[in-house]
């Protein structure tokens, strides 16, 4: 157990940025729930929340993160977590209401005046906020950054530097958000994609990530010259049997999310057009009542 403990690093920029967004998003729940502002939150809303932030702990801070210097195959959990899970979880917990109103209202009074006194601000803010939002330019953000970032030499390069990585978890991270913005309703914010549209997105997501993942599973060569240099206990994996380890690894576990998410998607929709033929029967008979 102790030998498992040790392996676990505490880096005090990602402890107190954990503990602040838990902290603030506590705060906008009771805030909401005294105001009665809080109608859409439900228990599990909070507990998807909490849970992506347990995710993100788990990802950077745990003996993963340590192994991850190691091994490919932890480095893509690693990145499955960071990229696929945690951003989920976020988002299905609605965190942008609660973290907005854990601001002391004095201060979110005073940003609002002030942007509401910048009339070319607003235009920027809602035409930026307009190009983000399409479903296209979150599907290809996400792609590009699971591409560009696994390119060798800048793979190698954020195993070599520390800041570079940091960077490297944080792109992972926004362009999962980026990538579940078209999926999940967060409030304010909702998918532009009807949900059989969304569950096409899945897909082609899921099917243009697969590439990288095959790359992995039937490479013949070294990739990451970095994980060739590292010393290797006798009887250890090989440099290949890692990187089709982590290939099997990235390919399995975004099948399976992906999947469940297309089918969850598809029940959506299915309850959807039910209440709408409910609907539709309910109103001839009001009309003849």
């Amino acid at each position: 157990m102790w030998s498992v403990l040790a392996g676990w690093t505490i880096e005090p920029t990602v402890i107190v940025g954990l503990a602040v967004a838990a902290l603030f998003y506590g705060r906008g729940v009771i805030y909401s729930r005294q105001h009665g502002q809080a109608s859409h939150l439900r228990w599990w809303h909070i507990s998807a929340f909490y849970a992506g932030l347990l995710i993100i702990f788990i990802a950077l801070e745990s003996a993963l993160d340590d192994a991850a210097g190691q091994f490919l195959w932890a480095h893509m959990i690693q990145h499955e977590l960071l990229m696929m899970a945690a951003p989920l979880l976020l988002l299905l917990g609605m965190p942008t209401l609660p973290l907005w109103r854990a601001v002391p209202l004095p201060a979110r009074r005073a940003t609002l005046q002030w942007v509401m006194r910048r009339r070319g601000t607003r235009r920027v803010a809602h035409a930026v906020g307009n190009v983000f939002s399409i479903p296209a330019v979150c599907w290809g953000i996400f792609i590009v950054t699971i591409y560009v970032w696994h390119l060798p030499a800048l793979y190698d390069a954020a195993l070599g530097n520390v800041t570079i990585h940091a960077f490297q978890h944080l792109c992972f991270m926004w362009a999962g958000l980026f990538f579940w913005s078209q999926v999940i309703a967060w409030r304010p914010g909702r998918p532009r994609l009807s949900y059989p549209r969304r569950a096409v997105y899945l897909v082609f997501g899921g099917l243009a990530s697969n590439i990288l993942d095959t790359v992995f599973m039937f490479s013949t060569g070294v990739i990451y010259p970095y994980y060739a240099d590292l010393p290797r206990r006798p009887g250890s994996l090989t440099v290949l049997e890692d990187q089709h380890i982590a290939g099997a690894i990235m390919s399995a576990t975004g099948a399976v999310l992906i999947t469940v998410m297309v089918m969850v998607m598809i029940g959506l929709w299915l309850q959807a057009v039910e209440r709408l033929d409910e609907a539709t029967t309910m109103r001839p008979r009001a009309l003849r009542g």
